[in-house]
């Protein structure tokens, strides 16, 4: 027979195992951070130490750095200062997050990443791995969403690239803020493998199988350029080259589907001018067969569905007509 006071002593021991586990887990969830204040830099973590010799910080655990327009947090960070205690770089692994903000000109740039290395006198960032970037500006309904496996961020320049991962191409949202009393502008979504934007002048150039996707739009081609206008309240020009394929869906209804060499889009005229090699299909509603177009040179109104054609070929729809018999007089 098994000793009942036997396992009495091994179920207490048991209960005063586990209690002490989690009294010691209990007090390391409770043990406060180190916090350290180092000129302008508030520093908090789980581990700080410091390099006298490099005027370098090395922390772990939960770190938090703050400046006046900066906030930096990540499970690890090496901090290089200088010997006046000034923020130089960052070097940033695990769960990354900055935050840093333009009061002069109402910006703020928030990214995520795997790592990252900031410089603060140059005002650059290098992040890799799942980055998102969401930059605010008040020339943007919301803020333009960055996604790809690595950005490249100058801050001073406003000229970021970002770069595809192995397994999703790059990605650029951005809602234009329109005008008060006119039509909502389009979203506008951007991919390819490269990605290059500038958020000072509202430029974006895309390389590597470029898209540029809106609600009415596609543009596809091999190189795609376009900016918004000043006020940010529209795509002011598109410009792709090469391997050019649009299809659109105008205000009437008409579609268009077009092929050619290079292709421009004016918002101020809503007009797209395709060149060189161009073959494009418009189905207008209520056509039973859509009219093609083939030559050097396209001019399509978005809005009316207006065109202009040079050195062309026209193919227009075919409508079935009843033949009308000649009369017995006619024949006499």
């Amino acid at each position: 027979m098994i000793n009942s006071r036997l396992l009495t002593t091994v179920a207490l021991g048991l209960a005063f195992s586990t209690s002490a586990i989690w009294s010691a887990q209990s007090q390391a969830q409770q043990t406060p951070q180190v916090k350290q204040q180092v000129g302008e830099l508030e520093i908090l973590a789980d581990e700080i130490e410091f390099d006298a010799d490099k005027n370098q910080y090395i922390l772990a655990g939960n770190v938090d750095l703050k400046s006046k327009d900066t906030h930096l947090t990540s499970e690890k960070m090496t901090v290089q200062l200088t010997p006046k205690k000034e923020l130089v770089s960052a070097l940033c692994e695990g769960k990354v997050f900055i935050d840093k903000k333009n009061p002069e000109e109402g910006t703020t740039v928030t990214a995520r990443s795997q790592t990252a290395t900031y410089h603060e006198v140059q005002q650059h960032a290098d992040l890799k791995g799942a980055v998102r970037v969401e930059q605010s500006s008040p020339r943007l309904a919301k803020p333009a969403v960055i996604i790809g496996d690595k950005v490249d961020l100058d801050l001073k320049a406003g000229r970021n690239v970002v770069l595809r991962g192995p397994g999703a191409q790059a990605k650029v949202h951005i809602e234009p803020k329109g005008e008060a009393g006119k039509p909502v502008p389009e979203p506008v979504d951007l991919t390819a493998d490269r990605i290059e934007m500038n958020s000072n002048t509202q430029q974006y150039v895309a390389t590597g199988k470029p898209a540029m996707i809106r609600p009415s739009s596609q543009l596809r081609a091999k190189i795609i350029r376009f900016e918004l206008d000043d006020k940010g309240t529209e795509v002011k020009i598109a410009r792709a080259e090469e391997d050019v394929v649009i299809d659109n869906k105008s205000e009437n209804g008409s579609l268009l589907h077009a092929t050619g060499n290079l292709a421009t889009y004016r918002k101020p005229e809503n007009l797209v001018t395709l060149d060189g090699a161009v073959a494009a299909t418009v189905t207008r509603p209520g056509d039973e067969q859509p009219s093609t177009y083939a030559g050097d040179h396209f001019e399509y109104n978005l809005k009316s569905g207006g065109h202009k054609l040079s050195r062309a070929k026209v193919t227009l729809r075919q409508e079935k007509k009843e033949e009308k018999k000649p009369d017995a007089k006619d024949g006499d």
